[in-house]
């Protein structure tokens, strides 16, 4: 499954990440401005498809401009959150890709505190790249805002919760508080851009709030498919049909008793 987070092969995400992460290049290649105005007219060409625009929907422009001011007043910083979110998303595949954690855990182990590593440096910079959100009501306000610090906090409390299990030696918990972090990672990364093109239309023009209700319920719809790609994972399944057998099997010996 393409989007099967607890999948031991993620082939079909490391294709969609990786084209991801080509597109996201364009703020290095273009420049943070001209990048981020690419962007704002594929946003505006998906509103156009609603027969929404600047004039019918004036807050389109205001979010477009905030998000073009916000970038570029703290280039440094967005740049930073870009890579290192970028490095932790993009690794994090490997991760679970089951041979190639197998072939080598020393590197597994290694690869894993680097992730750790950008992944914090990126969350601490998502704060202040939230934070100026606040003052455009246009935008959902600080409802927008939460929903970012809703991200950040979401992926690192998983992550971390990942590193405290595998230090207990529960490896298939670690496991899974890892997926979840992945899960949320591909709901703050994608899954809200997805958002913000196909929904944010659709929200009432008189609603501000769209871009906060989308930017909150991203995370959690990643946290959930992570759940639920755990629950439906042949690891999950073969471990039921483990305890199940067990049990008949205790069952067949106290008839023989």
């Amino acid at each position: 499954m393409w989007f099967n987070y607890a999948s031991d092969k993620p082939f079909g995400q490391m294709a969609v990440i990786t084209l991801v992460l080509i597109l996201t290049s364009r703020y290095f290649i273009l420049g943070t401005e001209k990048g981020t105005h690419l962007f704002a007219d594929i946003q505006d060409f998906a509103f156009g498809l609603h027969g929404l625009n600047s004039t019918s929907a004036p807050a389109l422009i205001a979010v477009r401009n905030h998000i073009v001011s916000n970038y570029i007043n703290q280039e440094k910083i967005f740049r930073i959150h870009v890579i290192c979110t970028g490095l932790a998303w993009g690794l994090m595949p490997f991760q679970l890709w089951a041979s190639f954690r197998k072939s080598d855990y020393n590197r597994h182990k290694q690869l894993g505190w680097f992730i750790l590593s950008v992944l914090a440096i990126g969350m601490i910079t998502s704060f202040w790249i939230a934070r100026p959100i606040r003052d455009i009501e246009e935008a959902g306000g600080m409802t927008t805002e939460f929903g970012f610090y809703g991200m950040a906090i979401a992926t690192s409390f998983c992550a971390i919760m990942g590193v405290i299990k595998i230090k207990q030696g529960k490896i298939e918990e670690h496991r899974n508080w890892m997926v979840r972090a992945y899960g949320t990672m591909w709901g703050a990364f994608f899954w809200f851009r997805i958002g913000m093109v196909v929904f944010l239309p659709l929200v009432p023009k008189k609603y501000n709030h769209g871009l906060g209700l989308i930017s909150n319920l991203s995370w959690m719809v990643g946290w959930m498919g992570a759940d639920v790609a755990l629950s439906l994972s042949p690891l999950k399944k073969g471990k039921v049909k483990a305890v199940v057998a067990a049990g008949n099997a205790g069952e067949l010996n106290k008839k023989d008793e």
